[in-house]
């Protein structure tokens, strides 16, 4: 390797790092704000967790939910936005309509294995 081979590296390297150093706090601030919105959002829809797990899996969910109606906003006018089944995975929301005997079971069996 050149001498400026190397110096690029290096450079590369450098910004690579202060990139990730910038980005840090930003995602602590997403983290901070999803949550304090899923506290709401529990709060308003009185959902509560019966589960090992369930409350790191629900809010994973609804995190991707807020990530869905913050990219359908930004590409226009919607209606779409958070509403009592936003923690759900669509899983359970097909198998709850359908009105499988099993289903708690089958929700319950998810939720105890679930590692976050």
């Amino acid at each position: 390797m050149g001498w400026g081979s190397t110096v690029a590296l290096a450079v590369a390297l450098l910004v690579s790092l202060l990139m990730l150093l910038v980005s840090l706090p930003v995602s602590d601030t997403y983290e901070q704000e999803t949550r304090r919105m899923f506290v709401e959002w529990k709060a308003k829809y009185m959902k509560t967790n019966r589960y090992t797990g369930e409350e790191e899996c629900r809010y994973a969910v609804f995190k991707e939910s807020c990530r869905c109606v913050a990219r359908d906003r930004a590409a226009g006018p919607t209606t779409s936005g958070l509403n009592g089944l936003s923690a759900l995975a669509r899983e359970e929301i097909y198998r709850g309509q359908k009105g499988q005997k099993l289903f708690k079971q089958e929700t319950r069996r998810m939720f105890v294995g679930w590692k976050a």
